[in-house]
Parts: structure tokens; sequence; C-alpha cells
């Protein structure tokens, strides 16, 4: 399983959720740094690895390839 992008909303919920949500498919050093707080740094380490669509509640779903992602990340106004 591989994950291409994340909603930050998905974030938002808790960090016990975010940790059993990403641990087994990111590794576990990144999802004991997300459990440990999503603060600056992990949020930045996750916008590295990841392309965020971060206005997504704008859109009607939430999935979208890699390819629209990249896209859209790089049509922000």
């Amino acid at each position: 399983m591989q994950i291409v992008a994340i909603n930050l909303s998905i974030l938002q919920i808790g960090d016990e959720l975010v940790g059993e949500f990403l641990v087994k498919p990111l590794g576990k050093r990144l999802g004991n740094l997300l459990k440990n707080g999503l603060k600056t740094q992990s949020r930045h380490l996750l916008r590295r690895l990841f392309v965020i669509n971060s206005s997504s509640h704008h859109h009607k779903t939430d999935t979208f390839s890699p390819y629209t992602a990249g896209n859209q990340a790089r049509q922000k106004p």
C-alpha cells in the first residue's frame, strides 16, 4: 500500500488515530513522530513526503490521483 497524498483534515482528528492510520504504511519512525504531536516539524515533514491538497474541502471528493494532486498544488493562487 502506497499513500500518495493525504488530507490535512485527517490529521486534525487526533494523535491516536493518526498514529494508527499512518504507522504501517509510513514506517515506525514517522508514525512515532506523528504520535508525539502534529507540530510544525511533523507537518513540514508531511508536506515534503506527500502532495497535500489543503483546499480539498472545496472539492466534491477527497480522493484524487497523484497527477491531479500535483497539478492542484502547483496551481494554488
